[in-house]
């Protein structure tokens, strides 16, 4: 916008007279008067133009901006926890990654480094029959093998010796027979029986005599019991190992005639390896 603005300055006469000095200098001029003269000639009377800006109106964006906007907003609130649920689902899973392996890592240390233990024995039955007169004896003996430590497979190859041995003042083999070829699983406990066929030739004379004495007056008589047999033990995925073992059983029954019981046993296995 324009306006037009009409100035106009007003000007003292210029042929007032000077006042003189009274000291004898110059005459002095009326105050004011160059001040006049110089807006005289840098402000000239006359029309001037000033230029005024109008106000600038800017235009009001529609109301569905303000929805765009907030919806930018929320795509972005939902995209950072979208990326943290995603971080955090990422380390939980290297760390279930890692636990993962060092327990593989641990478990296969183990496995490679641990040895298993020998298959245990106890005599769980022991009966005497003269099945061929007056020959010989046959024992019936009835073993109870179980794995000690619940985490190993035992194969028993064939060609296994048992022998029975009478405990007394002097030591003699009465009886001999074959271990049979069995397989036992982990955790199992297996009952394995065999007969051994003995002669009554050469018996000693505390084994006569309990073989004849009544129940009131049983005689107790000692064994020994010894096994050698080649077994297949598996342990583990992959680690097997292949090895002889003996076992030596002591044990004593309460009479050698009819109704025998076994009162004590001590079972020791001993193992070599290949």
């Amino acid at each position: 916008m324009a306006e037009r603005v009409t100035a106009t300055i007003t000007i003292p006469p210029a042929d007032r007279p000077n006042k003189p000095d009274p000291h004898g200098g110059q005459p002095t001029k009326p105050l004011g008067q160059d001040v006049v003269a110089a807006a005289h000639y840098s402000f000239p009377s006359g029309t001037y133009v000033v230029q005024v800006p109008k106000d600038q109106i800017y235009r009001v964006p529609p109301a569905h901006n303000a929805q765009i906007a907030e919806l930018h907003k929320n795509r972005h609130t939902q995209t950072s926890k979208r990326s943290g649920y995603c971080r955090c689902f990422l380390c939980i899973f290297l760390l279930l990654i890692i636990v993962l392996i060092v327990i593989g890592i641990t478990v296969g240390i183990s496995i490679l480094t641990a040895k298993p233990k020998n298959p245990e024995f106890r005599l769980h039955r022991f009966t005497v029959r003269n099945s061929t007169g007056s020959l010989g004896y046959d024992y019936d003996i009835r073993m109870e093998a179980y794995d000690p430590d619940g985490k190993t497979g035992v194969v028993y190859n064939e060609g296994g010796v048992t022998s029975l041995h009478f405990k007394g003042s002097t030591q003699s083999e009465i009886a001999r027979g074959k271990y049979p070829s069995v397989q036992q699983g982990e955790k199992d406990t297996h009952l394995v029986s065999t007969v051994l066929k003995g002669s009554s030739s050469q018996l000693p004379e505390q084994m006569k005599n309990s073989f004849k004495a009544e129940k009131k007056k049983k005689i107790h008589v000692s064994f020994v019991l010894n096994i050698s047999v080649q077994v297949r033990m598996k342990f583990g995925f992959f680690k097997e190992e292949e090895k002889d073992i003996d076992v030596a059983c002591n044990f004593t029954v309460d009479t050698l005639a009819q109704g025998t019981r076994v009162l004590s046993q001590s079972c020791q296995t001993t193992g070599h390896g290949q």
